[in-house]
C-alpha cells in the first residue's frame, strides 16, 4: 500500500480555527478513508492511501474558533469547509478555506451530496472529476491563491464572477461568527430561513444550501449552453468553453472581505 502524508491548513480571514473534525473521501469511488477524525489547532496531517493518481475531497467541520481574542464553541449549527485535491499533484499542503469551499462545491456540484450535518460525499467517473478539478483550479488553487482566470481581465471586476465569489466567501464568514442581525436573530439562522428552500424542506446547513443552489445553476448551464462533456469535445476544449460561458452567468455583486 502506497501512502502519502498531506498537510491541511484551515484558514478563515480574521478567525483562528482552534478545533474541529475532518473527513476525506476518494472522489471517484466514494470511499471514506478518514471518518470524522478530530483535530486541534488550525492544521492537521493525514496519511492517504493513493494507489496511483486519485482525486479526493476533504470536509472540515469547525467545532471552535477564536475571533477578536474570544474563544467561541459551535453548538447545534453545522458549519463546514471543503477542499478538493489531486494526488500526487499536491507538493506541500492543501488549503481549506471559504474560497476552496465555494470553488469546490460549485465545480463538483453534479457529483456531490451534502448531509444534514454538513459532511460532503462525492462519487463520479475519473473523467468527470478531472474536468471538475480543472475548472476548480481556474477559481482557486489547491495550495492557496485565487486563480488568474477569475481575478484578472477579462474577469476580475469587469464581470460579476469575482464579486460573486467574494460575496459567497463573505456569507460563509458571517455564518461562522454568527452575529446578531437587525432583527436580533442569529445571522446563521436568519440566512437559512430566508434563503430559498421548498416549503416542506427547510435548510439544515449553509453548505447543503450552497450545494443545492450550485446544482441548480449547473443544470441551467447545461440546458442553456450545451456546455457538457461529449465524445467530440476534448477536456481542454470543454474547460475553455465552460469558463468562457460561465463567467457571464454569476448574478450576485459583492466586495472583498
Amino acid at each position: 500500500m502506497t501512502t502519502r502524508s498531506v498537510q491541511f491548513d484551515v484558514n478563515v480571514k480574521d478567525v483562528v480555527i482552534t478545533s474541529g473534525a475532518y473527513q476525506i473521501v476518494n472522489a471517484v469511488d466514494g470511499h471514506i478513508s478518514h471518518h470524522k477524525t478530530p483535530f486541534n489547532g488550525s492544521s492537521f496531517h493525514a496519511d492517504i492511501d493513493t494507489g496511483g493518481a486519485a482525486y479526493f475531497a476533504v470536509t472540515v467541520s469547525i467545532y471552535s474558533y477564536q475571533h477578536n481574542n474570544v474563544l467561541h464553541n459551535i453548538k447545534d449549527r453545522p458549519i463546514s469547509l471543503l477542499a478538493t485535491f489531486h494526488l500526487p499533484s499536491v507538493s506541500h499542503h492543501v488549503s481549506v478555506c471559504p474560497e476552496s469551499a465555494i470553488a469546490s462545491i460549485y465545480t463538483f456540484a453534479r457529483m456531490t451530496t451534502v448531509g444534514d450535518e454538513g459532511w460532503v460525499h462525492m462519487r463520479g467517473t475519473e473523467r468527470n472529476m478531472k474536468i471538475a478539478y480543472g475548472m476548480k483550479q481556474q477559481f482557486y488553487q489547491t495550495e492557496g491563491g485565487i486563480a488568474d482566470m477569475i481575478r484578472q481581465s477579462p474577469n476580475g471586476f469587469e464581470t460579476n464572477s469575482y464579486p460573486m465569489f467574494n460575496s459567497l466567501c463573505n456569507l460563509f464568514y458571517y455564518c461562522l461568527i454568527n452575529e446578531k442581525t437587525a432583527l436580533n436573530k442569529d445571522f446563521y439562522d436568519q440566512f437559512l430561513h430566508y434563503a430559498w428552500h421548498e416549503k416542506d424542506k427547510p435548510n439544515h446547513n449553509f453548505f447543503r444550501h450552497s450545494a443545492i443552489c450550485c446544482m441548480t445553476h449547473v443544470r441551467m448551464l447545461r440546458r442553456s449552453s450545451g456546455c457538457w462533456p461529449t465524445k467530440k469535445r476534448s477536456i481542454k476544449t470543454l474547460l475553455r468553453l465552460c469558463m468562457y460561458r460561465q463567467k457571464r452567468r454569476f448574478l450576485i455583486n459583492g466586495r472583498l472581505h
